[in-house]
Order: structure tokens, then sequence, then C-alpha cells
């Protein structure tokens, strides 16, 4: 319920704040973060939600439903009697599994929930098959045809998404705009105010294809045989070592986090909120963690494209649960049939 009273909150304070005060603010917390001396990260100018129509858009969806529409199991590994070590990435842990380097872009779309999910549901197809299946999920399946997930690109369920998998299943689709797999993501890169690489993304919230239960034009694989299914999902318990254990048994976990402005301007790091306003919810894959600086961080990556923080990735604090980073983790075993 909190969520849903923050989320009121603040859209009435943005009511009273016209564009010309919310970029100067910006302007001003981007000096306050690179001059804060126990700051211990980097920040630039990120235009991702400059506007306030695009923090409208992304607010006005998110309710206290956000993280309950589907009730996963909560899983704890306090008797899996496991060596933490202090540095762990999944990319040097399945140096085979390719698609835990990759980072997405969900474009102008509110799928990071769904692209998320799908990426750490394809490393863990990955993980859990010693590499013999190597596969990239559709996240617009789960956009366009998961009813309980979404609402179009507006917003969705990250544990509906789990659950979805395990229930019907999920086609190839790649995400990076090579239009290859069954339902590929069909909306382009754009710059989310990192780079001039992509075209800036613009403020209106593109529509979903219409899902109609078959794959694109050319692909030789019908889809219901191009299905790949779970066989559990569940939530992780909050608590840093079950984390930690979760990832370095089975692979990298979803989470949902909150967004600050600061966070927006994240270069370099190790992130914790410092000054800044709550400005949306975004679904992370976390694949690792370690220690910087004497501060114990997660390692992970956003769908904000590479050319965001660290090359897509980011590192936040870890173990105080910063941004509700440890309070919504999910994950899922791999149906082996």
């Amino acid at each position: 319920m909190y969520i849903s009273i923050l989320s009121i909150y603040l859209l009435l304070y943005l009511k009273v704040c016209n564009s010309k005060q919310w970029e100067t603010f910006f302007d001003e917390q981007i000096r306050f973060l690179n001059n804060h001396p126990s700051s211990g990260l980097k920040a630039s100018k990120h235009n991702r939600f400059t506007a306030i129509s695009d923090v409208y858009s992304a607010l006005e969806y998110y309710g206290e439903k956000q993280f309950r529409h589907h009730i996963l199991p909560i899983i704890s590994h306090d008797d899996d009697n496991i060596l933490l070590p202090d540095y762990f990435d999944s990319r040097e842990q399945w140096k085979n599994c390719p698609s835990i380097k990759r980072i997405y872009d969900q474009s102008q779309c509110y799928s990071s929930w769904a692209m998320a999910s799908v990426a750490a549901i394809s490393d863990r197809i990955c993980i859990q098959t010693n590499g013999t299946v190597k596969v990239e999920l559709s996240a617009i399946e789960l956009v366009s045809c998961c009813s309980k997930c979404a609402v179009g690109c507006n917003f969705g369920y990250s544990e509906s998404a789990w659950y979805y998998w395990v229930e019907n299943g999920l086609v190839t689709g790649e995400s990076n705009g090579n239009n290859s797999g069954c339902l590929p993501y069909p909306f382009p890169k754009c710059d989310h105010g990192s780079s001039d690489s992509y075209p800036m993304c613009g403020y209106v919230v593109y529509t979903p294809p219409v899902c109609n239960g078959t794959c694109r034009p050319g692909y030789p694989i019908p889809y219901n045989d191009d299905k790949h299914f779970g066989k559990s999902a569940y939530q992780v318990k909050q608590n840093e070592s079950d984390i930690r254990r979760e990832i370095m048994l089975y692979g990298p976990v979803e989470a949902s986090i909150f967004i600050y402005d600061d966070f927006v301007d994240y270069k370099s790091g190790v992130y914790k909120h410092l000054t800044g306003r709550l400005i949306t919810i975004q679904s992370v894959r976390i694949i690792g963690w370690g220690i910087e600086n004497g501060i114990p961080y997660w390692l992970c990556a956003n769908s904000w494209n590479e050319e965001w923080g660290l090359n897509g990735f980011f590192k936040i604090l870890r173990g105080s649960n910063e941004c509700e980073i440890e309070a919504f983790v999910n994950a899922g075993r791999v149906d082996m049939k």
C-alpha cells in the first residue's frame, strides 16, 4: 500500500512543478553528486526522465498491486552450507552462457519487468542445462500476450512474468534489433540520455503488437513448438545471503527497485540514494556482487542499453535493501523435460 501512497504524493507534488524547475533540479543534483565526498560515484546529464510528462506516465500506472499480482512462494537457502566469496560475477562463472553479458534496451516502453525476467530466465536455461541450450526468450510475448502481466507498454508485474513462464512457456525472440527468433522485440534502441549514438527516446509510449499466437513471418518453427517452460517460480527470501546463494547455485535473478533522480544520472561507482525524488520503479537483473573501496555492492544489469552506466550495468549498495533491491527478488528453475 505504501507504493500507491507514494505515487499519489509524487503526482500531486509534480503538478506544482514546471518543466524548467524540473530540469534545473536535475542540473543541481548532478553537481551535488559529483561534489559529494561520500557518494563514491559519478553522475552525468541523463534525459530519460527529464520531462514531467514522462514521469507522469511512469508513476500513474504503479500502485499497490505492482508486486503482488501473482503471489509466488518464498524460498530460503538457510540449510545450504555454501561458502560465499567476496566477489562473484555470473559472466565469469558461466563463460559459456553469452546471454549473461547481454544488455537490453526497453526503448519507449515500460517493459523492464519483462526484459529483466526473460533475461534472467534465458541465463538460467543456459546455466541449468550446462550450456547445451542457449536461447534468448521473448520479452514482447509477455507484454503482448500475458493479460495478467501487463497493460501494454504502460507497466507490468514481474511476478506474473515468472508465473507465465511456468504455466504457458515463452517463445524465443531477441531484443537487440536483429529480428531473430519467434517474436523479437519490435522497438528500436534509443538514447536514454547517455550518448548520441541512438535517436533520443521520445515521450510517447509505444503500442505493442497484438498477440495472435503465431511467430513472425519466415520463422521456421511453429509457435507452440518454440516454447520453453519453467518448472517452478518463486521469490527469494529478503536476505542478502539467501540472494547470493540463489545466484551462485542457479544464476542471475530479477529484482524490482525504486528509481530516484540521482540513479538516472549514474555513471560509475557504487550507487546509494542521496538526493532527489522517487520517479519510477524499474526491474533489473542481479548477476553478482563484490566490494569496492570497502563498500559491498550488487552487480546489476539495467535495460537502458549499453551506453548507460557501466556499459549497461551498475553497482548498488548491498546488504541494506537499498532502493528495495532485496525486497522483491524473483527466480525459478528450468523444466528439463
